[in-house]
């Protein structure tokens, strides 16, 4: 017991400052220094986060009372003659909305709010969809995926299946709460070209699933994002932060996981009543994801060409060199990893309006020409 106090207190005694060398003492200072300046900036973002969340919220609630206005005044509350609830719920199930949707009411179990489905008039709907849809902003409701037909619906999908029913409710939490997620440390310490496998699945790896930030998770999603025809590094991480937070509300289905997706990343209603290939769901435009299933546009040639068009003209319009998008620290005290992202890179890759496609994207497929803007050039290099 005695030798373990005293080594205990030769350990204290070596990281007491006045029993270091200076070149130990200039290190340690420069390592606090650099934690200091990422919590400024990580505190930073994440105020300017929640106020743009606020404006944004606070705009939606304006336009939703102004649509809910509208509506009041247009619509007529008087019954038809001769027509009451009996008769009403006693009618001829469904009923033709258009051309290939239809509404069962008997079915809903309550009102049914048309405000909820977007319909858009102008567009030509070539499926055969029955509508029946769940809130979009309902946190528990999962997203239904057709078979998997490429790599990338293999792993969302093999990823949610193997883990979801593995990790116990503690791991869940532990899983939901990694304030340091994704682990960008494997994507940046594999040299581009190199291949990087995917961690096993096993019973075991359950126990560990929930360690530090999800390590296992990410890993598995920097795999893919390494097999990915997208090259430029920016990218690539911020390609690998939407997959990431995707796969993780996937596996948990936790509130929490939800709240941490991009806002543009949650599904819409129809991506969760509406089976659709799982590459799909990281397309990261809603509307244009919306567009794709209402399309059926998703044979796997258009996977392909797809996935080709973007990973040539997919930018998010990083200001900055390659370098600032991650804080790296020797001390590793990102919950125990080398690196993370900037956090400020973080809020720059969580606003859609940072992320575009070039023309040649929109002609191959016209639902994304709302993102084609004009391409920022890097202020300091396109890399470091």
């Amino acid at each position: 017991m005695m030798q373990a106090d005293d080594a205990e207190d030769a350990a204290t005694q070596c990281r007491r400052v006045s029993n270091m060398t200076p070149a130990q003492v200039a290190r340690k200072r420069a390592i606090d220094r650099d934690n200091q300046r990422h919590l400024r900036a990580k505190r930073k973002a994440h105020t300017r986060h929640l106020e743009e969340q606020i404006t944004s919220l606070q705009q939606k609630l304006a336009e939703a009372e102004a649509r809910i206005a509208v509506l009041e005044r247009d619509t007529p509350r008087q019954p038809l003659p001769g027509l009451d609830m009996t008769s009403l719920a006693s009618m001829t199930m469904p009923l033709e909305l258009g051309p290939g949707i239809t509404l069962d009411m008997t079915q809903q179990g309550g009102l049914f709010d048309l405000l909820d489905m977007n319909l858009d008039t102008d567009l030509h709907v070539h499926t055969d969809l029955d509508v029946n849809l769940p809130p979009a902003t309902d946190w528990a409701v999962p997203i239904r995926h057709t078979p998997p037909t490429n790599r990338l619906d293999r792993f969302i999908t093999g990823t949610v299946e193997a883990w979801r029913g593995r990790l116990s409710s503690r791991q869940s939490a532990e899983l939901s709460a990694a304030s340091q997620f994704p682990n960008v440390s494997a994507l940046l310490e594999h040299p581009p070209g190199a291949r990087l496998r995917a961690p096993p699945v096993s019973d075991s790896d359950s126990d560990s699933m929930s360690g530090i930030s999800g390590q296992p998770l990410s890993s598995a999603a920097s795999a893919h994002i390494h097999g990915s025809p997208l090259q430029p590094l920016v990218e690539r991480l911020g390609m690998l932060y939407c997959l990431s937070h995707l796969v993780r509300w996937l596996v948990c289905l936790s509130r929490e996981t939800y709240d941490r997706m991009p806002a543009f990343m949650r599904p819409t209603s129809l991506q969760r009543a509406v089976p659709h290939p799982a590459w799909v769901d990281l397309v990261l435009f809603p509307a244009a994801r919306d567009d794709i299933i209402r399309l059926r546009d998703w044979s796997p040639d258009r996977f392909e060409a797809y996935r080709a068009a973007t990973a040539r003209s997919l930018s998010a319009n990083w200001p900055y060199a390659d370098s600032g998008a991650v804080v790296e620290s020797e001390s590793g005290d990102h919950d125990g990893q080398r690196a993370a992202l900037n956090p400020i890179f973080e809020a720059h890759v969580r606003n859609l309006d940072n992320w575009t496609v070039s023309p040649e994207v929109a002609a191959a497929f016209p639902y994304m020409a709302p993102y084609v803007r004009v391409r920022r050039e890097r202020s300091i290099g396109k890399r470091a």
